[in-house]
């Protein structure tokens, strides 16, 4: 094997590191690319479940010093729901109704009592399963939804902060705690569950059963609203800002985040695409045409090999480590700059407030997919290049 190596490997191994540096680029390019359309997919999902424009906002009205001490001012009202629904840019709204009662949650076993504080708002507005966010009067346990960005606070501020320890989902999915309720003279003690997690709505919400019973009970039933959640036809529109504006109401414009998003990565992922394409194709006609050449440069050694005795597979073979060992080199560094980049790429998307945190096995199986098409490609040209060299 070392006589056919000698006679065979007589290139400059600099052409052939230069050709798999950019195979590698370019898949690795094409890697990129796949999962931040992936990723541009899920946060669609997230969003509102179709590849569409269309998305939820929460809105509020704005504050100043004339208001803040009005609470009814900075509420809104039935008319106010209605006038909203009645903007061309506006599909539906629904209003948050807050809890006029004093609530206060507590635990006996992790030991700690905090106040709380409940929304409710309509059910096709919440982005998580509904099946357990159900409450009658007969009930004794409240059914909640967290969102997901006061369950990391707790688990990455408050819990680290007292030294209290962290909670996985489906753990905080199976406890109960202890619910005290209170107002207007009346007192009860109740359990509370968390059955699910919102990343659209950061609020602690219960069912409207629930909160209009509670209100009534409790406190002091009323229509006023103090946020509302607006469906709207076109959430990356330049002109959602300016209408909302217009209406004095405020919006937390992070959550218009996901949609620039979006537009960033589909632009990225494009021009990530084309290039990592073209490197790609430059490479394996570079890897394919310098094999030729060299096949044709060494036509006489190949000719004493075949005299001397060493059959067409054994000279096949000679090709074929090295080439096995350059694949294998490739598909190990770029699985692992592969990974490290979708690292970055997730840290970026938590730096925006965006619940993006998926790893998919699909642009890993495009790289084993065009690894091994450039093997194949590779060995087919030896072996025809061989077959034209008979002994």
């Amino acid at each position: 094997m070392k006589t056919i190596q000698k006679l065979i490997n007589t290139d400059n191994k600099s052409h052939s590191i230069f050709a798999w540096f950019g195979i590698g680029l370019g898949i690795l390019c094409l890697m990129i690319s796949l999962t931040l359309q992936l990723d541009v997919y899920q946060l669609n999902q997230n969003d509102n479940g179709s590849n569409s424009n269309e998305g939820f906002i929460i809105v509020n009205k704005q504050i100043g010093i004339l208001n803040a001490l009005n609470d009814a001012s900075v509420k809104f009202t039935d008319n106010d729901l209605q006038d909203i629904k009645t903007n061309d840019w506006a599909l539906d709204a629904d209003g948050f109704v807050s809890n006029n009662y004093r609530i206060t949650l507590s635990s006996r076993r992790f030991n700690f009592r905090t106040e709380l504080f409940f929304e409710s708002v309509g059910r096709t507005f919440i982005d998580t399963d509904l099946d357990d966010f159900e409450w009658t009067k007969k009930d004794n346990l409240v059914p909640v939804i967290m969102s997901n960005q006061f369950y990391n606070l707790y688990n990455f501020g408050f819990a680290a902060g007292q030294g209290l320890p962290k909670v996985p989902k489906d753990v905080l999915m199976g406890l109960e705690f202890d619910l005290s309720v209170s107002g207007g003279g009346k007192y009860r003690d109740m359990k509370i569950r968390v059955v699910g997690f919102s990343d659209r709505i950061s609020s602690v919400l219960v069912p409207k059963s629930f909160m209009t019973w509670a209100n009534s009970y409790f406190g002091e039933q009323s229509t006023n609203y103090s946020r509302l959640i607006i469906k709207v036809k076109d959430l990356a529109s330049p002109d959602l800002s300016y209408e909302l504006n217009k209406l004095n109401l405020e919006l937390n414009k992070e959550l218009l985040g996901g949609k620039v998003v979006n537009r960033v990565a589909i632009i990225s992922s494009t021009i990530i695409l084309c290039f990592g394409l073209m490197v790609f194709l430059l490479s394996a006609l570079l890897i394919i045409s310098t094999l030729k050449l060299k096949l044709v440069a060494i036509k006489e050694n190949l000719r004493l090999l075949s005299q001397i005795g060493y059959s067409q597979s054994q000279i096949l073979k000679a090709y074929l480590k090295p080439l096995f060992r350059n694949a294998l080199v490739l598909t190990i560094l770029n699985t692992f700059v592969y990974l490290l980049t979708k690292k970055q790429i997730n840290n970026w998307y938590k730096q925006l407030g965006l619940n993006i945190d998926n790893f998919s096995l699909t642009p890993v199986v495009l790289m084993f997919v065009l690894v091994t098409l450039v093997v194949l490609l590779t060995r087919n040209t030896v072996v025809k290049i061989l077959r034209q060299n008979p002994s």
